[in-house]
């Protein structure tokens, strides 16, 4: 049983598996949760596809032993509040489930950063990584603003249509409004439907804007060319 564990262990262990947190990421945010957030009936069938978009991302980062631990018991977390904050409706239980989802997407951004820059050579598998990592500052920075958005409601102003549809969407989800309004600002495209208002929001909003260009100029593109790069066999 001994010898079966370790040999499972050293096969789990082994490597991310950032494809499979890539393709639950896109789906959740540009497919499921535009779809169904507006829909309170099918709110259960969103909670699954978040919960699978935790479970991925625990699986991506099961580098070693320490990590994967880490990771599980802030996705553990990460549900329970968000659960919590779905059955009973409290405005403090939905801060709370902000708060534990933004410390357990910085903790797996930075789990998957450290072996993005890594010493290994760059492979298909440590680019999509790094697609991995871009899209979840865009889910963490939308935490974010909901959170803000909870605690100060006049954080954002509005247009009149983006407004509706934040109300009609269950508090207990952050909202495709921050999300949209994250990846804009994190691209910098800045349509200006969504305005930052308060200090707070104002300084994430900044944050962001500097983070997402800088992160594709010098890391993703560095990969890029990385792997148009000739290894040698010592390296390989």
């Amino acid at each position: 049983m001994a010898r079966m564990d370790l040999k499972f262990s050293r096969r789990f262990f082994q490597k991310g598996h950032y494809t499979v947190l890539l393709v639950s990421l896109g789906l959740y945010l540009f497919v499921l949760h535009p779809m169904l957030a507006q829909r309170p009936l099918l709110l259960l069938l969103l909670r699954v596809a978040f919960l699978f978009v935790l479970f991925s991302a625990c699986y991506a980062v099961a580098t070693d032993r320490k990590s994967f631990r880490i990771a599980v018991i802030l996705a553990v977390l990460t549900a329970a509040s968000s659960w919590s904050g779905t059955l009973w409706g409290l405005p403090f239980l939905h801060q709370v489930s902000s708060l534990v989802g933004i410390a357990f997407l910085f903790c797996i951004s930075a789990l998957l950063l450290r072996h993005v820059l890594g010493d290994e050579p760059v492979t298909l598998d440590k680019l999509f990584g790094s697609i991995c990592v871009y899209m979840i500052f865009g889910l963490m920075w939308a935490e974010i603003y909901a959170l803000l958005h909870q605690l100060q409601p006049g954080a954002f102003l509005f247009n009149d249509s983006l407004q509706a549809q934040l109300a009609s969407e269950h508090p207990s989800v952050p909202g495709s409004v921050f999300h949209y309004y994250s990846f804009v600002t994190l691209t910098t495209l800045g349509y200006g439907d969504i305005s930052p208002v308060s200090m707070g929001a104002r300084a994430m909003a900044s944050l962001e804007a500097i983070v997402g260009p800088l992160y594709l100029a010098i890391l993703v593109a560095r990969l890029v060319s990385a792997m148009g790069t000739k290894s040698t066999p010592q390296d390989s």
